[in-house]
C-alpha cells in the first residue's frame, strides 16, 4: 500500500504537471552542510558543461518516462482524467467520496500503477547512468542542480549550453 501511495504521488504529480524534486531517491539526504555552504565559485566551467549535458539527457529521459506512463495508463483502458480521478480518490478518499470504482477497474488500476513504478525505477537508473556517463557523480549533479536553481546567472549559462 505504501509503495502504491508513493508511486501514486509521483504519477499524480506527473499527471498534474507538478514539478518533482531531483530524481534520486534520497534527495533529502543529499542536502548537507557542505551543500548549504556551496557558492557559485565551487562550480568550475568544465563541471557546469558536464552538468548542462547531463541535465539535457535527464530531461529527455524524464519526458520519455512521462510519455511511457501515459501509454501505460491508456493501455490499461483509462483516460488520463479517469486515472487521475481514481488516483486522487485513493490518496484522499474524503476529498473524492463519490468515485465509484469497479473491481475490474481497480485491478487494471493496480496493474497500471505497478507498471508505472517499474518504469519509474528504470528511468531513475537510466538518469543516474546518464549523469555518470557525462563525468559527474549523482551527488555532485544534485549539488550543482541545487546551486543552479538559486542562481539566475548560472541558469542562463546552463540554458545557453543546452541550446548549443
Amino acid at each position: 500500500m505504501l509503495k502504491q501511495l508513493l508511486t501514486g504521488t509521483t504519477v499524480l504529480a506527473l499527471l498534474l504537471g507538478i514539478s518533482l524534486p531531483g530524481f534520486t531517491q534520497s534527495q533529502e539526504n543529499i542536502v548537507t552542510s557542505q551543500l548549504k555552504q556551496a557558492s557559485d565559485g565551487d562550480i568550475n566551467p568544465e563541471e557546469l558543461r558536464k552538468f548542462a549535458n547531463a541535465f539535457k539527457l535527464v530531461q529527455q529521459l524524464e519526458q520519455e518516462s512521462i510519455e511511457t506512463m501515459f501509454e501505460i495508463v491508456e493501455s490499461e483502458g483509462f483516460s488520463r482524467e479517469r486515472f487521475g480521478e481514481i488516483l486522487q480518490a485513493q490518496q484522499n478518499p474524503e476529498a473524492q467520496p463519490n468515485v465509484d470504482v469497479s473491481q475490474e477497474e481497480s485491478d487494471k488500476f493496480d496493474n497500471a500503477i505497478d507498471k508505472i513504478a517499474q518504469n519509474r525505477q528504470e528511468t531513475i537508473v537510466n538518469m543516474q547512468q546518464a549523469v555518470v556517463a557525462e563525468g559527474l557523480d549523482v551527488e555532485r549533479y544534485d549539488q550543482i542542480l541545487s546551486i543552479v536553481k538559486d542562481d539566475e546567472e548560472l541558469q542562463k549559462q546552463v540554458l545557453e549550453m543546452i541550446e548549443k
